[in-house]
């Protein structure tokens, strides 16, 4: 089983007791469920012990991880899908990121709206760099009308759609590279 996980590790965690904030709880997890939990924070990764699928399961229930039988790109996008990545407040600056990497956090500092991973990619395929004309809080409907038609408005059309795009390997691999670099956390 293949899983990665959701939430911010806070401050004053240690090995033995990590402290999970997500959608404004705070978790704290030990033993197995705070093992798991940190070797999936920055990348996907994957167990089959029938004692630690059950910890996971219990993760999952806490809305702490979300997981896939699949091991494929594919895979990994229809689990991500699931989650919304958000911008870590602990590293303001780019210093260091690649140019798809600086569109990425430009993207989800500045959208207006929380960008879903499917969204995310139709950027990459519209080829578009963030402008100022698509970003701020005054520009979120001319960003959802350039993301959405009429054909795509309805749930999960451009999840589907998106998961074809020859854009979703590279988006995929540059929010994993994000969220690899602490960058992001998925929520």
């Amino acid at each position: 089983m293949m899983y990665i996980s959701k939430g911010a590790v806070l401050p004053n965690s240690t090995e033995d007791l990590i402290r999970v904030s997500h959608q404004s709880l705070t978790v704290s997890l030990t033993r197995t469920e705070a093992a798991l939990w940190f070797n999936g924070r920055d990348e996907f990764t994957s167990t089959e012990s029938r004692y630690e699928l059950n910890a996971l399961d219990h993760l999952r229930r806490m809305n702490l991880v979300e997981y896939t039988d699949g091991s494929d790109l594919t895979a990994q996008y229809r689990t991500l899908t699931r989650c919304m990545p958000c911008v870590s407040e602990s590293h303001s600056s780019d210093f260091g990121l690649g140019k798809h990497q600086r569109h990425m956090m430009r993207w989800l500092r500045h959208a207006g709206l929380h960008l879903t991973v499917a969204e995310l990619v139709k950027l990459r395929e519209l080829d578009l760099a963030p402008s100022d004309d698509l970003l701020y809080e005054k520009n979120r409907q001319a960003l959802t009308e350039t993301l959405y038609t009429l054909d795509t408005i309805e749930d999960n059309v451009l999840e589907n759609l998106m998961e074809h795009s020859a854009a979703m390997p590279q988006t995929i691999k540059t929010l994993l590279s994000l969220l690899k670099k602490n960058r992001i956390y998925l929520v």
